[in-house]
């Protein structure tokens, strides 16, 4: 890569890169924490399975296994290739690249797994259910993950953005496949209208989805908020 490009990608990794907040630290941490995020794929289940006969279930299901797996064998292969070193472990960024209570990772960064998966399954999902207002939520959970990594000084915004195109373009794909295996299932006939969003899934449901996102990203503000204090 060009030395402008590492130099840009450098500043731009310090900008976005750690604060004075113990609040917005604490956030960070439990934000890009996948623990955090179980109660949500729950959700995400329990949706899946109520709009969707059996082999469409499955299928589904298969669809956002592969899109995490083949997202993050990308990753550890681009890793073991090209062996950029995390911010956090650079000699050039030395004593300049903030971390979080000690949160620091090992091994190459090139490019984020994190930053992948969340794109990949955003994708995915903003393209199975087709309900734009709660698209942005999807893809909004996808971009502070990405960020959370730069904030932590594991990653840089190089290793995030190619993450995030990496990620966008695992989801497509595998929704195109989904799509053209679902063709060969049958299909439950419903009724058009406003319930249902217009790929077939109750409206409400996938707004529930939403909600689901918002509320956890609400919870751990309050956390966050109340974790100095202790």
């Amino acid at each position: 890569m060009p030395e402008s490009l590492l130099t840009l990608d450098r500043s731009i990794t310090l900008a976005l890169n750690g604060s004075d907040s113990l609040f917005a630290d604490r956030l960070m941490l439990i934000f890009t924490s996948t623990l955090t995020w179980v109660p949500v794929g729950i959700l995400l289940l329990y949706i899946i399975i109520r709009n969707n006969d059996l082999p469409h279930v499955l299928s589904i299901f298969a669809a956002l296994v592969l899109c995490v797996a083949i997202s993050s064998s990308l990753s550890e292969i681009c890793k073991a290739l090209v062996l950029r070193p995390r911010p956090c472990n650079d000699l050039y960024l030395m004593g300049e690249i903030a971390t979080a209570n000690g949160y620091t990772c090992s091994g190459s960064g090139f490019f984020s797994a994190h930053s992948a998966n969340t794109m990949a399954l955003a994708v995915f999902l903003a393209l199975l259910f087709r309900r734009a207002r709660s698209a942005v939520f999807f893809f909004l959970w996808s971009i502070i993950n990405g960020w959370s990594r730069i904030y932590l000084g594991v990653h840089y915004f190089g290793d995030v953005i190619t993450g995030f195109a990496v990620g966008a373009i695992v989801g497509s794909l595998l929704f195109l496949l989904y799509k053209r295996i679902s063709r060969h299932m049958p299909h439950s006939s419903r009724v058009v209208s406003s319930e249902y969003t217009r790929s077939g899934y109750l409206a409400a449901d996938i707004d529930l989805l939403a909600s689901g996102l918002l509320l956890t990203a609400i919870v751990v503000c309050i956390i966050a908020t109340a974790y100095p204090a202790c």
